[in-house]
């Protein structure tokens, strides 16, 4: 079956656990503009079309991934 070959694919399940991951981060403690940030971030799009859609700098969407990321340690800390 379909679903018995997408669960034996590794990548798929890495996949699939970044994405809930990503969702259960972005429940716990991320502003509105963080949680877009992820959002687009989990979609594939680059920093450079983040910052368009957020309209900031690229710059400024890799210093939101850095603060992304401090937050992130601290709730896997949690885990």
């Amino acid at each position: 079956d379909v679903l018995g070959k997408y669960w034996s694919c590794d990548d798929c399940r890495d996949e699939l656990h970044n994405k809930f991951l990503a969702q259960s981060l972005q429940n716990n403690g991320f502003n509105p503009r963080e949680k877009r940030l992820l959002s687009y971030f989990s979609q594939g799009l680059t920093t450079r079309d983040i910052g368009k859609r957020l309209g900031i700098s690229h710059v400024s969407v890799v210093k939101l991934m850095q603060k992304i990321r401090v937050k992130s340690r601290k709730h896997l800390d949690k885990i």
